[in-house]
């Protein structure tokens, strides 16, 4: 640990001495019991670390502590971030009264600690995130996070001769967010050895086996049926070359929390909802429900053997704006479309183009991030322009008044705009070019990267919601073209080249 001018390095205890000394949990003196396989990580000193975790297996207290510790013994910074600033707020005030001596009278996010500071942080709040520099960095749910914003938070790291960063979460979806993090570490797994057989491996591999629950409850080797004992285990990296990041899988077979229970709420789960959150939550497991994601068998019989290029007529348009253009035309194809357009745009000249090649008469386009490049174009293309709006409560249409002129404008529900999209493509009313051609792979890549899943509203609803394993910009698109569909029956002609400025 770097020291900030504060005497030699070997006056500092270690991390482990701190906590029994200076922390209580819930009243009791810190100890491991129950918790062995915290050991390692209060010892670990590794610049980057990835924890894919279950729900409440202490590695927030963890992160607390270390904060603490570098704060008081090295002078170091560390801004611990959330998704939002509410959950910043509200984890600090529950947290940092127990956990960080001498908070009493501090605002709670932002304590001084010896010649430290622990700063708690939404990464949406642009000032709070930005203005502060930092030597460590914790980025906590990680996976509620938006991923764009998760460089901004590294870059306070940019200044500090120390600059760890660790992310932890309970994950969501495989290949992405704390998954895609932990699947590119050095992966460390929690592995216990049955003393009966030999056999020695990670129980969340199939949790079935290991739950078969006695008279008290036990977690059972798969092999011989032999009681294992959580406790006595070690952390075994799979890929110890990469050593540039330590990742761990925490879950709920390694901790305290009772066999019975966690059996009985395996056998609970019955909605894939309740499927999800177990291996999420319970297991610290990725997981994919059964009908939540769109694969090569469903989009197969989609294919035509026809190469995307224009025909000579009209067509209706689906953009999805960034720092690329993600553009689909479609003609009629009795009561479906079919698509003869499929193209990457580096910029709106190049979709001025695209909509005057395939002679396009309405086109639905994302009216974020660059609302001012859009409405220009508004004004210099023949075909009528929607803006598309994402927000929730239903479906409206109505005008955008510029100074220009006027643009029409769609809001759409997200979630139910996807599901209309993709009922559309799963039902056969979208027909798609060969798959040879990349961009039509790459078309298919976008739509399998979606994935539905349900979740809990603050009042207490349940709710349908998409999420993406990766890049979705055609999935957008689709879903702008399949809303232009319906502002466009019957299709008209294209308008006259010279309208510039129109009412809708």
């Amino acid at each position: 640990m770097k020291r900030r001018g504060r005497g030699p390095e070997d006056a500092v205890p270690p991390l482990v001495s701190y906590a029994r000394r200076d922390v209580r949990l819930r009243g009791r003196p810190f100890d491991f019991a129950g918790h062995a396989y915290l050991r390692e990580l209060y010892e670990l000193r590794h610049p980057r670390t990835v924890f894919m975790k279950a729900a409440q297996v202490g590695l927030s207290t963890l992160h607390i502590v270390k904060a603490a510790w570098l704060a008081r013994f090295g002078g170091g910074k560390t801004l611990y971030l959330f998704p939002t600033e509410t959950l910043a707020r509200l984890f600090a005030a529950d947290r940092v009264p127990a956990l960080l001596a001498g908070a009493a009278g501090q605002d709670v996010r932002y304590c001084r600690v010896g010649a430290g500071a622990v700063m708690f942080r939404g990464v949406w709040n642009e000032a709070g995130v930005r203005a502060q520099e930092a030597d460590f960095v914790v980025l906590d749910e990680l996976d509620a996070a938006p991923p764009a914003r998760l460089a901004l938070a590294e870059d306070r790291l940019l200044h500090s001769p120390l600059a760890w960063i660790a992310h932890l979460s309970t994950p969501t979806f495989p290949g992405t967010g704390i998954a895609r993090l932990f699947e590119a570490s050095d992966q460390r797994r929690w592995l216990v050895r049955c003393t009966g057989c030999g056999w020695e491996g990670d129980m969340s591999e199939d949790p079935e086996a290991c739950l078969r629950v006695g008279g008290g409850g036990w977690r059972s080797c798969r092999r011989c049926g032999r009681g294992l004992a959580p406790d006595e285990g070690r952390w075994v990296a799979a890929y110890p070359s990469r050593a540039g990041t330590r990742g761990y899988h925490l879950n709920h077979l390694i901790t305290a929390l009772p066999a019975a229970e966690i059996r009985r709420q395996w056998e609970a789960a019955r909605t894939p909802y309740e499927v999800q959150r177990f291996y999420n939550s319970v297991l610290g497991l990725p997981y994919v429900p059964a009908g939540a994601a769109l694969d090569d068998a469903a989009l197969a019989p989609s294919y035509g053997d026809y190469a995307p290029g224009p025909s000579g007529a009209p067509t209706i348009v689906g953009v999805d704006v960034g720092d690329e253009l993600h553009a689909l035309a479609a003609e009629a194809d009795g009561g479906g479309l079919k698509v003869v357009g499929v193209a990457v745009l580096t910029g709106f000249e190049e979709l001025a183009a695209f909509l005057s090649d395939f002679r396009a008469t309405v086109c639905v386009i994302d009216a974020m991030p660059y609302k001012s490049s859009v409405l220009d174009l508004a004004q210099r293309v023949p075909c009528r322009l929607v803006l598309a709006y994402f927000g929730g409560g239903g479906y409206g249409t109505g005008l955008e008044k510029f100074p220009g002129g006027y643009a029409a404008k769609i809001t759409l529900d997200r979630t139910l705009a996807i599901d209309r999209a993709l009922s559309w493509l799963k039902g056969g009313r979208v027909t798609l070019p060969d798959p040879r051609h990349p961009a039509v792979a790459a078309f298919a890549r976008h739509v399998k990267a979606l994935r539905r899943f349900i979740s809990e509203t603050s009042a207490g609803s349940w709710v349908a919601r998409w999420a993406s394993a990766g890049p979705d910009h055609f999935a957008m698109a689709l879903t702008y073209l399949v809303a232009a569909a319906a502002l466009s029956e019957p299709w008209p002609a294209p308008a006259p080249a010279a309208a510039v400025r129109r009412r809708f």
